[in-house]
Formats: C-alpha cells, structure tokens, sequence
C-alpha cells in the first residue's frame, strides 16, 4: 500500500501481485518467459546471488575492467533487456546475461524454469554469457 500512494502507477502492483500469486499457487514454468526470468533471478538472490542491471556502457566494459570478487553474480544489460520481451511477456529479441560463481547452479535454475538459453564460457575471463533465444511457436 505504501509504494502505491508513493509511486502510483509506476509501482506496477498488478504484476506484483499477480506475480506473488502465481509463484505461490502454481507451476510457475507455465508462466510467460518475462515471468520465468524474473523469478528465477529471485531465486538466485534468495540463494546469495548478487544481480546488477548495467548501462549499455557499463554491460560494454565489463569484460575488461572488472575484477570480480568471490561469490555468485549475475550481470544484465538494463536497456537490452527491457527491449527484449513483448507486451505478452515472451521473448522478441534475444538477449544475454553475464552470470559469474557457481554458474552450474544457475543453468540449472534456468532449466528449471525452462527458459530457452545457451551456455558459452567467454573466453578471455571467468564470465559465462547466458544467451536467451527466440522460440518458435511453430
């Protein structure tokens, strides 16, 4: 109630609240991809991953200048993503993830969900590069 008066209509309660809903009542692989994605980074966080949304400048440096420290870490470009799901929350453009730390755990978090993503380690540095896909409804 509080971000409601706070925020307004920026604080998106509908999809909070049917999102806590449906992560307590049902099959969440069922949901829309935007729905899988954004849970399954909640149940990395709950699981003492630390996640960052980037500029398109930081996303682009990131190769380079950072050192990471040790622990689970999950890199999302802020722009790219919001640009990659449609207003049914299914996937339009494809779009990739740096994920750093125990990144078997994480595929399998992402398998879980069954969100459709590649697996590449980069190779110049410790980063994997999650890579999510188009699916074809064909």
């Amino acid at each position: 109630m509080d971000e409601g008066k706070k925020k307004s209509l920026n604080a998106q309660l509908k999809f909070k609240i049917e999102y806590l809903y449906s992560t307590s009542s049902g099959d969440v692989s069922m949901q829309n991809d935007y729905f899988k994605f954004t849970h399954t980074i909640e149940v990395l966080r709950n699981n003492g991953w630390e996640s960052f949304l980037l500029t398109p400048e930081k996303w682009r440096d990131l190769h380079e200048k950072i050192k990471v420290r040790e622990g689970n870490f999950i890199f999302m470009d802020d722009t790219r993503l919001q640009a990659c799901f449609g207003v049914q929350g299914e996937i339009v453009k494809p779009f990739c993830i740096r994920v750093y730390g125990d990144v078997e755990f994480a595929k399998l978090t992402f398998i879980k969900h069954n969100l459709p993503a590649e697996f590449v380690k980069h190779v110049s540095n410790e980063f994997y590069h999650f890579h999510f896909l188009l699916v074809s409804n064909a």
